[in-house]
């Protein structure tokens, strides 16, 4: 009933199990980002892909963008 008593340490347990989850999936997204940084450093291709993605071009050219299309309404 105290101090480290039943509910305490099950909530404490919870907790820990909750952090551990998050830990697992920021670990995850660490080791995608890990993979897009290697791929981005040996395929120049990708690099290219990617620098566009963000909107830079290659000296003397005209980049265009356009707003994105709203999505279609339901007669």
């Amino acid at each position: 009933w105290g101090r480290g008593g039943y509910l305490e340490v099950k909530k404490a347990r919870m907790e820990l199990e909750a952090q551990r989850t998050k830990i697992e999936i920021l670990q995850r997204g660490n080791e995608e980002r890990l993979r897009n940084i290697q791929q981005l450093k040996s395929s120049r291709e990708a690099l290219e892909k990617y620098a566009r993605q963000k909107g830079y071009g290659r000296k003397g050219e005209i980049i265009l963008q356009l707003p994105p299309q709203p999505p279609p309404t339901k007669p």
